[in-house]
Parts: C-alpha cells; sequence; structure tokens
C-alpha cells in the first residue's frame, strides 16, 4: 500500500553500498494528503508519538525527509487496521 502511495523509497544498491534514492512519483491524490497528515500529527500535544520520531529522524535527515518517513508511517498504521 505505501508503494501504491508513493511512499516507499527505491532499492538502490551494489557491491553492499546503499545509495540515497528519491521517492516514487506515484500516488498523485493519496502522498500529498498523507504528507498534510504527518504536518499535523507532528504538531499534536495530547499525542507525542509522531512527534517525538519526527524529531529524531529530523536530527539525522532532515525535516522533508523525515515528514515522507511519519507519512509512511501512518500509512503502514492504516495497512494493518
Amino acid at each position: 500500500m505505501c508503494s501504491w502511495c508513493g511512499l516507499s523509497p527505491a532499492n538502490n544498491e551494489s557491491a553492499g553500498k546503499k545509495k540515497s534514492v528519491r521517492i516514487a512519483k506515484a500516488g498523485d491524490y493519496l502522498k500529498p494528503m498523507m504528507v498534510q497528515c504527518a504536518l499535523a500529527a507532528i504538531k499534536s500535544k495530547k499525542q507525542p508519538y509522531f512527534a517525538i520520531k519526527y524529531g529524531r529522524i529530523k536530527k539525522r535527515r532532515g525535516h522533508k525527509k523525515a515528514i515522507i518517513a511519519i507519512a509512511r508511517m501512518m500509512m503502514v498504521v492504516l495497512e494493518y487496521k
């Protein structure tokens, strides 16, 4: 489902070296909606789970990659509910 929404990263690995690659271009409607949900979730004071995860990822990867990671986490949760 994450791949269908365009939130899964591509896999580019050769000779044991992993390269950073872009996410898919799929999900013209769902991807922006999930990004907006992720932006709202990181600002929540009552349920800080995603805000804590966002802070940890942002330190290493930056804002944009952290938001996509949170949107993907939310999609995985929706997939198994």
